[in-house]
């Protein structure tokens, strides 16, 4: 039989997540701000995880992100992206699909030759490849197949060495690869043990200390991986080889998302959340997407 106390926890759990459904309760943060009718920065923002945000790209948000046009904004307030390599309409646009701000509906839909670019190499791109990085970043992205592979997102060549530069890649072996790229080696590589679920919405994160110690993680559909030492092994001080780019390597020629793929979300922070920081964010987004936890 249970008892009082082990009822309680669960039964305020529910109301949290009923709460957040109808736009009121607890979100984690402050004043539990609902993901069905907030930005992804409202967000990031009530959990009090704004702090070193560099990058808030939310494809639910068309008031504010994505107005219909080829230009992307970013709400954190960094550079501007582009769908495709430029601000003309082309065969490389994802195509956005609108259902309504905020809606589970909405996002960038990829067919396999598509990606999304920064307009800049901002200042934060720079330091992830490099000696003491501090980063991490968190995707809400749809798998359409576990048997293609692709690049999330790149900012290394990606087709020959020598190569600069940080990669997320999606690979039907792992589910995913972090790699960081200097000229032809790679200082280092975390592959997943969790595979994203074929056909279903998923989350990953990355939370990286290049300092070391067993702090660094990813963390997959709200599971966190064991945590590994992220020392980078003779890191280059070279800029990375091109702007980040989502969807394809770096150079924009190849390893793109399959077909099919779809992105909600993507934020990028220049320090190593912790793995309670990054488990609340998970369960605020996880209210709309519910994704399948148990991998």
């Amino acid at each position: 039989m249970k008892t009082l106390d082990s009822i309680l926890p669960e039964k305020q759990r529910l109301c949290n997540l009923y709460g957040q459904y109808i736009g009121f309760g607890s979100g984690g943060g402050a004043g539990g701000v609902a993901i069905a009718s907030a930005s992804l920065l409202a967000v990031i923002q009530d959990l009090s995880l704004d702090t070193s945000l560099e990058v808030c790209l939310d494809f639910r948000a068309h008031d504010t992100c994505w107005d219909g046009g080829q230009t992307i904004s970013d709400l954190s307030g960094g550079s501007d992206w582009t769908l495709g390599n430029d601000s003309s309409s082309s065969t490389d646009d994802p195509s956005a699909v609108d259902a309504g701000e905020f809606n589970i509906g909405s996002y960038m839909l990829f067919d396999g030759g598509d990606f999304i670019e920064c307009t800049a190499q901002d200042a934060w791109q720079n330091t992830i490849h490099k000696d003491a990085a501090l980063w991490s970043c968190f995707v809400v992205m749809y798998n359409p197949s576990d048997s293609a592979e692709g690049r999330i997102f790149s900012s290394s060549d990606g087709t020959a060495n020598p190569q600069v530069g940080a990669n997320l890649s999606w690979t039907s072996v792992n589910g995913s690869e972090m790699q960081i790229r200097a000229a032809s080696a790679a200082p280092f590589t975390f592959n997943s043990a969790t595979k994203m679920t074929e056909g279903d919405w998923a989350t990953y994160g990355l939370s990286l200390n290049e300092n070391g110690g067993e702090v660094s993680f990813e963390q997959i559909n709200g599971n966190n991986e064991t945590a590994a030492n992220a020392a980078y092994t003779s890191p280059s001080s070279s800029s990375a080889d091109y702007n980040l780019v989502i969807g394809a390597v770096g150079k924009k020629t190849a390893q793109f998302l399959p077909n099919g793929t779809r992105i909600a979300m993507i934020a990028f922070w220049t320090r190593a959340l912790s793995t309670s920081e990054m488990t609340s964010l998970f369960d605020v987004v996880n209210v709309q997407y519910t994704v399948p936890t148990a991998l």
